[in-house]
């Protein structure tokens, strides 16, 4: 009887068990999914519209980085599908 009962008990923890590990997997799986779409988001909405705002510092960056004068005359920023996309043009070094 004892034993039986025991039995029972260790099932009862087992199947628990079993429960916790798809419960976190699907929370984990939520979860990432989540932080994938959201910074996806902000990423399209919040940051890159504002790349062209910061073309003087990018022409100095990449000014200092080759030793030369260059400069960038229009920079563009758009989607292409669920890829960020840039076009530029007046390139003068």
């Amino acid at each position: 009887m004892l034993q039986k009962l025991q039995k029972l008990q260790l099932d009862k923890l087992l199947v628990t068990g079993k429960k916790f590990i798809i419960y976190s997997t699907y929370f984990s799986v939520g979860v990432f999914l989540f932080v994938a779409i959201f910074s996806q988001i902000v990423l399209k909405y919040l940051l890159w519209p504002l790349v062209p705002n910061y073309l003087p510092q990018i022409n100095r960056v990449i000014s200092q980085s080759i030793s030369a004068d260059f400069e960038i005359g229009e920079l563009k920023t758009s989607w292409q599908d669920f890829r960020p996309a840039f076009t530029i043009k007046n390139i003068k070094i």
